[in-house]
């Protein structure tokens, strides 16, 4: 869909207009919590009525003493075994009681200087790709540290989600590195980003799209090795198994919510009368023809930061029970965007910037009674944006393919493979 010619250098970019959006959103946010005391924050924080760090604290307790995290009953206890592989170490030196101190302050402590490790890397890795001034930098990442879904979700709750945008944040820069250490280190880190939560495994069909089939191998390779030899640590093939009823029963939960596009349907059908169980069957079929969608248009466009989006949107409105955290995830295509967009862009690109910042950052207007409803407003513009990039997509030329510049890139790298 072409809304426009295609403009050089002529005056400010889409990216400066996601970064003017999103820091006008940030200061109304903050005056509001000025003027209301911090009462403001009710509206926007999520899920205020756990303790902050809460999925920290509650994965680690799971696995404390080498006990085995997957009880069939415990819905929550749905991430695979190389996660909680990653929480027995955190229980093997954070203590469940200590002397003259309380034990969640050294809980609170670490997760805090795990957020820090995460944010420097994601910070140092978007830097590299956005190639862009020290200042611009510097606006970008604080308008993404600042933004509801990491201030407000993420750091709310510390869910795996800030560990996976950091590996796959650099498994993509390290993706056609010149040099073939690099290059396997983003096979690991894709296969490391799955075995925390699995649906980062979409990102093995950027190396099939390439056909760099020989990395698409060994990717798998990796992702077996990460996905099933942890669960000889926590029950083995009963774990396993106790872990696909779990994920089972997590993904067929009737359940309105405004963060999937299943749980909207099943609130819709709620609403009309029609049963939340036939909402939900009605649901997993749309949801699922959004999947055949996105892959077959990533197949059929060249690669960019619109194919890349629909990819990582997978990650955040397909999976059933996804929560506000997962937004971070659109930080991959947002950075492709600002840097794809630095000197060809047109209309909708502005468009699409104004959405970007109204998905990060935007004042909650939108308030029902509906479970995490502190989010959605930001849902709202997601599944907007979603539309609208959908129809740009599926309209764009039938010529559309990849470009040559990409082509010779990927023979490049093909040829170092």
């Amino acid at each position: 869909m072409s809304t426009g010619t295609e403009k050089k250098n002529a005056g400010i970019t889409p990216a400066g207009v996601f970064m003017i959006f999103a820091a006008v959103n940030i200061i109304i946010l903050i005056t509001a919590l000025v003027y209301t005391r911090g009462q403001f924050l009710s509206e926007v924080v999520w899920d205020a009525r756990n303790n902050l760090f809460a999925d920290f604290k509650s994965h680690i307790a799971r696995v404390r003493g080498g006990r085995n995290p997957y009880v069939v009953e415990d819905w929550d206890a749905r991430f695979p075994a190389f996660a909680y592989m990653f929480y027995y170490f955190l229980s093997c030196i954070i203590p469940e009681q200590i002397k003259n101190s309380n034990v969640s302050d050294w809980y609170n402590m670490y997760m805090v200087i795990i957020l820090c490790v995460c944010v420097v890397c994601i910070c140092e890795t978007v830097s590299r790709m956005l190639e862009r001034s020290y200042s611009f930098t510097l606006v970008f990442m604080l308008i993404f540290i600042l933004s509801h879904t990491f201030a407000l979700a993420e750091v709310k709750a510390a869910n795996s989600a800030v560990y996976v945008l950091t590996l796959l944040v650099m498994a993509l820069y390290l993706k056609d590195s010149d040099s073939r250490i690099g290059r396997e280190t983003a096979l690991i880190l894709i296969a490391a980003a799955a075995g925390f939560k699995v649906a980062p495994a979409i990102f093995g069909f950027l190396y099939i799209k390439e056909k760099r089939y020989k990395e698409a191998v060994r990717l798998v390779v990796y992702g077996i090795i990460f996905f099933f030899a942890p669960f000889a640590m926590f029950g083995g093939i009963e774990g396993l198994k106790n872990f696909l009823t779990i994920t089972g029963q997590v993904s067929s939960a009737a359940i309105p919510r405004p963060e999937t596009i299943g749980g909207v349907i099943i609130e819709l059908f709620s609403v009309l009368g029609l049963g939340e169980e036939m909402g939900l069957k009605v649901g997993r079929i749309i949801c699922f023809g959004y999947l055949a969608v996105c892959l077959y248009l990533f197949f059929r466009r060249k690669y960019s930061w619109k194919t890349l989006c629909l990819i990582s949107s997978l990650m955040i409105i397909f999976v059933n029970l996804s929560y506000p955290y997962t937004l971070q995830y659109f930080l991959l295509p947002l950075t492709a965007f600002a840097r794809e967009t630095r000197t060809d862009h047109n209309k909708l690109d502005y468009v699409y910037a104004v959405l970007f910042a109204l998905i990060f950052t935007t004042y909650p207007f939108i308030r029902i009674d509906w479970p995490t409803a502190t989010f959605i407003t930001n849902y709202f513009f997601v599944y907007l944006f979603i539309f609208i990039l959908l129809a740009d997509v599926i309209k764009s030329s039938e010529n559309d393919t990849e470009s040559p510049g990409l082509q010779s890139a990927e023979q490049s790298v093909n040829q170092k493979v």
